[in-house]
């Protein structure tokens, strides 16, 4: 076999490995999007604090969480305690 015809091998590997990775990194990501939930002892402070650190890694990640859906998540993570 030549030796560029084992680099690509190589890289194609590594390649799929990498994006692999990632999904799984955005299935997780997701996962603690929806199961954010305010604590009956946490104050609404500090839980929007937690919120809004998901964003910044949300986007990086290119993450399709439109203005509305973020809206409705943060809806729906207050207890009934909140409506």
């Amino acid at each position: 076999m030549h030796p560029h015809k084992i680099t690509k091998a190589m890289w194609d590997a590594i390649k799929t490995m990498h994006e692999n990775a990632n999904k799984a990194f955005v299935v997780v990501l997701n996962q603690i999007f929806y199961k954010l939930e305010i604590k009956e002892d946490e104050t609404f402070i500090a839980f929007l604090t937690n919120f809004k650190a998901t964003k910044p890694i949300n986007q990086r990640k290119r993450l399709p969480y439109s203005d509305e859906e973020t809206t409705l998540q943060l809806l729906c993570s207050l207890p009934k305690s909140y409506a």
